[in-house]
């Protein structure tokens, strides 16, 4: 696939471009969903033509239980899991169309008083809730160290709020505060949200009626097995169903293909019974119902062995760490010696996409797209995210930073563009 026709976005010739949070075409498994694409769609399986239908509301109830036993496995920890009119997942068309709609179900701009982002985080998150209606002055940052989220600063400022009149109405079933987070190997700083403060997070939402969606999308892209992770939070939520305070937003896209557009949806059963009767999901059945038929194949043991998504998640580990060292290397090499530092604690990530790279004290992320702008000129160009649009609207931010992706180029050319950056870096020193 040409880099110019990426995102739609124009790539400058021999330009790398780091920012790009995407496989690398060796990494899509094309043979694998051929495979079972073929095996949906063969007239002795008895789905073949209902794959083509309207599927039921949550999805089709085999898959469910083959997606249950392989996020069990996964996470090492169970998925609660019933064959009935109540379910603890249900299918969606991806991760962003999952929090669209969570975000118009359960909370609302009249009624929900903030939205809260872990800070930094995710850009294009801002766009999304920002159609839903929300406004910029109802969005709040929540600053982060190594260990995540400052829990007990948000419960400083939620006591606050508690204090403060208000002219959002109020709703029975719409929740008074939205909080969306990255829990582990976040996008874009890399940081996890530890045993403690996930503990810490799921009361404190008990307690000021927060509802927290987890973008869960990098939980099984670990690349240090000695590294403790915590569990997902949404397995912190154990208490009664009406109590339930957590959405695991899962997806395909990145152990598979960003081009799947499926995912998952996880929560206690109360959470999902309103999924299950919202408007999209009665209108039109299972999102991605097609889909998920031809990635149930890749969920059922071959030969008495693993689920050949199993086998692939291995390779894709594997890979990914790989360039990850590559990456690191470059920095601690060529970027370190010039000021700058692997965030959070020096050390590269244990697992997800990105490494988060504080600039130099005084190069400021300004000075450096201007060169940045200058190697594309010359022909030796380098992209990269740079940290501004990761903050919270109206927050400042406390430095200035990078994020630069390995998953898409391999270990050589992720040297080469460190080294391009280098270049960057030096003219503004």
């Amino acid at each position: 696939m040409a880099l110019k026709s990426l995102f739609d976005e124009f790539i400058p010739p021999n330009t790398i471009h780091l920012g790009i949070g995407a496989p690398s075409s060796d990494l899509l498994p094309v043979s694998l969903m051929r495979e079972a694409a073929a095996s949906c769609l063969t007239e002795s399986n008895p789905s073949a033509f209902s794959s083509l239908q309207y599927g039921p509301e949550l999805g089709d109830g085999d898959m469910l239980e083959r997606l249950a036993t392989f996020l069990a496995a996964e996470y090492g920890t169970p998925v609660d899991r019933q064959v009935d009119r109540q379910s603890c997942i249900a299918l969606t068309s991806g991760a962003s169309q999952s929090l669209a709609n969570i975000a118009s179900i359960f909370c609302h701009p009249s009624t929900t008083r903030h939205v809260l982002f872990q800070n930094p985080t995710y850009h294009h998150v801002f766009r999304t809730l920002r159609d839903a209606g929300y406004r910029e002055d109802q969005f709040v940052g929540v600053p982060d160290d190594e260990e995540g989220m400052d829990i007990e600063g948000l419960r400083t400022w939620l006591e606050q709020q508690a204090t403060i009149p208000t002219s959002n109405g109020h709703h029975p079933h719409r929740n008074t505060y939205l909080l969306y987070c990255v829990p582990t190997f976040a996008n874009p700083d890399t940081t996890t949200l530890s045993h403690t403060r996930r503990q810490q997070l799921v009361q404190l939402a008990r307690e000021y009626d927060i509802l927290i969606v987890c973008d869960d999308v990098y939980d099984m892209l670990w690349y240090d097995a000695s590294a403790t992770v915590p569990p997902r939070l949404a397995s912190y939520d154990e208490e009664g169903d009406e109590r339930a305070v957590v959405i695991s937003n899962g997806t395909f896209s990145k152990i598979l293909g960003p081009g799947v557009r499926c995912g998952w949806m996880e929560a206690r059963r109360s959470i999902i019974a309103r999924v299950k009767k919202s408007g999209v999901y009665v209108s039109g059945g299972s999102p991605a119902h097609f889909v998920s038929l031809v990635l149930h194949h890749l969920l059922i043991p071959r030969d008495g062995k693993a689920m050949p998504l199993s086998k692939h998640l291995l390779h894709l580990r594997m890979s990914l760490s790989e360039r990850l060292q590559a990456l690191a290397t470059a920095v601690q090499t060529d970027l370190v010696p010039l000021g700058c530092a692997l965030y959070p604690n020096g050390k590269k990530p244990t697992g997800g996409y990105f490494v988060w790279i504080q600039l130099p004290p005084n190069v400021t992320t300004a000075m450096l797209s201007r060169e940045l702008l200058v190697s594309i000129n010359r022909g030796q160009g380098v992209k990269l995210m740079l940290s501004d649009v990761f903050w919270t609207p109206g927050t400042a931010p406390p430095g200035h930073f990078v994020r630069l992706c390995f998953a898409y180029y391999n270990a050589k050319d992720l040297v080469e563009g460190v080294q391009r950056l280098k270049n960057c870096i030096e003219r503004c020193l």
